[in-house]
């Protein structure tokens, strides 16, 4: 499934990282909301037969303790 609604990828985030923030439901769309995070590698797969090997909370886990372990490398560019 390539398909994760946002609050599915914050959960993911949270599971991670052990950190929570607060969510709160709000009615109106705002223009910069992402309603729905979505990947398409239908014309990879059709062109070279690739497919991803990883669910995206196994992505998000990957890259948050790649990002843990490069924190010095990293501090410059995201400060």
């Amino acid at each position: 499934n390539n398909l994760a609604s946002l609050a599915e990828m914050t959960a993911f985030c949270q599971k991670a990282t052990g950190n929570t923030i607060p969510i709160r439901n709000v009615s109106e769309t705002r223009p910069a909301d992402v309603p729905l995070y979505c990947t398409d590698n239908a014309k990879i797969k059709n062109t070279m037969g690739w497919e991803p090997r990883f669910s995206l909370d196994t992505i998000v886990e990957d890259t948050f303790r790649w990002m843990e372990s490069h924190q010095r490398i990293l501090k410059p560019i995201l400060s």
